[in-house]
């Protein structure tokens, strides 16, 4: 499967968590390493999540403040203006759909294939 979208996680010195929450829900959906971008935001914490992953993943130095601002802002600078980016947290268990029926919210499990229609996502602008 081709993906013309890149995934984007902001985190800060919780490698553990990120490997027991978001990787593997991105896993089980069967979404290619090469396409999941982890943000960081120094060297030290470059080498912890590198070291802790372990698996491919493209870790990113953003050389930030602390801070998730200053992530996103790096974030929003790092894809070229109109590529395709979808953010997660780096504790995402589990997706959920939701929608109305009969004008009630209603939200219903994502088991697996995650739903994301290249053609449905806003294209990426550069801040500043």
């Amino acid at each position: 499967m081709n993906y013309d979208y890149n995934i984007a996680i902001p985190t800060y010195n919780r490698p553990d968590t990120l490997l027991k929450s978001t990787l593997p829900l991105l896993q089980k959906h069967n979404i290619p390493t090469n396409i999941i971008h982890i943000f960081v935001h120094n060297q030290q914490q470059y080498q912890l999540y590198n070291e802790t992953t372990q698996l491919g993943y493209n870790v990113i130095n953003t050389n930030t403040p602390l801070g998730k601002r200053f992530q996103l802002e790096f974030i929003s600078n790092y894809f070229p203006e109109n590529s395709k980016v979808v953010n997660f947290d780096d504790d995402v268990y589990e997706l959920y759909e939701c929608y109305l029926d009969n004008n009630k919210l209603t939200n219903k499990l994502i088991e697996k294939n995650i739903p994301i229609n290249p053609t449905n996502l806003h294209k990426h602008r550069k801040l500043g």
